[in-house]
C-alpha cells in the first residue's frame, strides 16, 4: 500500500502534477518514480510504520529482496545471456518469488532491458541525495558533515542535526519526476 499509494506513487504522482513545468509534470522519469516508490517505502519502515506487525515486515523485506533480485536478472539477462531456467531459479529460490510472478517477470526482463533495475538503483540514488542532504543539513545547523550515522543495509540513518524528513521528502518530489541526479543537483547535492 505504501509503494503504490501514500506516500509512494499516488502521492509523487500528485506533487509531479504541481510542478511548475509542464515537461516534467507530464514525462516522468522511471528510475524517479520507481526508486522514489522503494525508498520512502524504507523511510516509512524506519519510522517506525508497522513496526509492531512482523507480518507486515517480513512482506516489506520480501519486496525489497524482489527489486534487489529483479535488478540482478535483468543485467544478467542483457549482458551475461542468463537463461529461463537461471532466471526462474534466482527469482523463485533466491528471491522467495512466486513461480506465475516470475514467470511474467521472465517475459517482462526480455521486452523491456533494464525496466526492472529501476526500482533498486533509483531507491540507491534516493538514499545517496538524502545522506547528502542530511550532511548538508548537519553543517548548517554547526555540525560536521560527519554527524550522519552510517547506514547498516539500507536506510535506518536515525537523527542528524538539522535534518527533518518531511521537508526532504517534500523538497524531493515538488520538482516533478525528472532524473535523480537533475534533482539532486537542483538541491544542492551531487551523486
Amino acid at each position: 500500500c505504501i509503494h503504490e499509494g501514500v506516500p509512494g506513487h499516488y502521492l509523487q504522482l500528485a506533487w509531479s502534477n504541481r510542478s511548475p513545468s509542464l515537461v516534467r509534470s507530464i514525462f516522468s522519469n522511471g528510475m524517479f518514480a520507481e526508486g522514489w516508490a522503494v525508498y520512502v517505502t524504507q523511510v516509512m519502515m524506519d519510522l517506525g510504520y508497522g513496526a509492531d506487525d512482523p507480518a507486515l515486515m517480513l512482506n516489506h523485506w520480501k519486496f525489497y529482496l524482489r527489486a534487489i533480485t529483479n535488478a540482478i536478472m535483468d543485467v544478467e539477462i542483457h549482458t551475461a545471456g542468463m537463461d529461463e531456467a537461471a532466471a526462474m531459479a534466482l527469482m523463485v529460490e533466491g528471491g522467495f518469488q512466486e513461480p506465475d510472478e516470475a514467470r511474467a517477470k521472465w517475459l517482462r526482463a526480455r521486452l523491456t532491458s533494464t525496466q526492472l533495475c529501476t526500482y533498486y538503483l533509483g531507491s540507491l540514488e534516493m538514499w545517496d541525495m538524502e545522506v547528502a542532504a542530511r550532511r548538508r543539513a548537519a553543517v548548517a545547523a554547526g555540525a560536521a558533515a560527519d554527524a550522519v550515522p552510517a547506514q547498516r543495509i539500507v536506510g535506518d540513518l536515525g537523527e542528524t542535526p538539522g535534518f527533518e524528513y518531511r521537508a526532504h521528502l517534500e523538497s524531493v518530489i515538488s520538482h516533478g519526476s525528472p532524473p535523480i541526479k537533475w534533482v539532486a543537483r537542483i538541491l544542492g547535492g551531487h551523486i
